[in-house]
């Protein structure tokens, strides 16, 4: 299994001021007793390919599916998906359409998917620390 360096993931997404977007989230004490179960799911998931496509259940995983899958226990979401978005401002951003220009397909506007900022605004997520 591949690991990578705190620092190293940390550094991969700066803001303006040289400081890291990411925060840290802990799942509130009346989840943890998924945790083990969620961990023993996602070590059966190591070697899955990544979803370059950003589509659920297609047996790949992109990071936030990833994640959303192995809480995903007896059927039950812990986290809600929702219509993604490649747009901003009602005009589809044009990195994605170079994206899934690249991957010969349609931007999948509007299907259910969930994304890192959907898991850390969940009512089950307590933030505990802030990188910026």
């Amino acid at each position: 299994v591949d690991t990578v360096l705190l620092a190293d993931f940390l550094n991969r997404s700066i803001n303006e001021q040289g400081k890291p977007k990411v925060v840290v989230g802990r799942l509130k004490k009346n989840y943890s007793h998924l945790i083990e179960k969620s961990i023993n799911k996602g070590i059966q998931l190591i070697g899955a390919d990544y979803d370059e496509e950003f589509k659920i259940n297609n047996g790949k995983f992109y990071c936030s599916e990833l994640i959303y899958d192995m809480f995903l226990l007896s059927n039950k979401p812990l986290f809600k998906l929702e219509p993604m978005t490649y747009k901003s401002n009602g005009e589809t951003l044009k990195i994605w359409i170079d994206y899934f220009n690249k991957l010969n397909i349609p931007i999948p506007e509007n299907e259910p998917g969930i994304n890192p900022g959907g898991i850390s605004r969940s009512n089950k997520i307590k933030i505990i620390h802030d990188y910026y």
